[in-house]
């Protein structure tokens, strides 16, 4: 594994590992469930943000919240894991996932606040997806990874980053 590869991973780890300081699921959250969506109301530093799931279509997909992770989960199968970071950070760690070689953005939507799907694909190995979203008027981003072998298909990994919205909602 290079050493890009590494520093993404590493990344990733240090994200799922930040989220129990931003008090996720601290007194002031809470999480709801409405025909095709579910969501979940997160209070970081100060901040409410809102995570939407659109849960239509076949499979049941859900939100896991862990101590160290969010992880979203489709038959019981998590598709999803990461969390949140201040924005410095996500910033700085976004910019360098994007200028990676190993990385190529699959799509990206919204220009102000954009939200990215990424792949890595190496010989060998199984792909990587990753999803960075920025949250408009936020002072946190949010990352997400794929367990190795989660999502087999590009096509795949679009729908599962589309049913994910971030807003801040206070």
């Amino acid at each position: 594994m290079d050493r890009r590869r590494r520093l993404f991973l590493a990344a990733i780890l240090l994200c799922m590992f930040m989220l129990p300081a931003c008090d996720q699921a601290g007194e002031g959250s809470f999480s709801w469930r409405l025909y095709g969506f579910e969501t979940h109301r997160f209070t970081l530093g100060g901040e409410e943000i809102s995570m939407r799931l659109d849960t239509s279509g076949s499979g049941r997909y859900e939100v896991d919240l862990r101590e160290d992770a969010i992880c979203i989960m489709k038959d019981d199968r998590t598709i999803w894991e990461g969390g949140f970071l201040p924005a410095e950070e996500y910033a700085v760690l976004a910019e360098e996932i994007l200028a990676s070689e190993d990385f190529r953005v699959i799509e990206r939507t919204g220009e102000d606040t954009p939200v990215f799907l990424l792949y890595c694909g190496n010989t060998g190995e199984d792909p990587t997806y990753a999803f960075l979203s920025g949250i408009e008027d936020s002072g946190f981003g949010a990352i997400f990874s794929a367990p190795p072998g989660s999502i087999a298909t590009e096509e795949e990994a679009r729908d599962y980053a589309r049913r994910l919205k971030f807003v801040r909602s206070d």
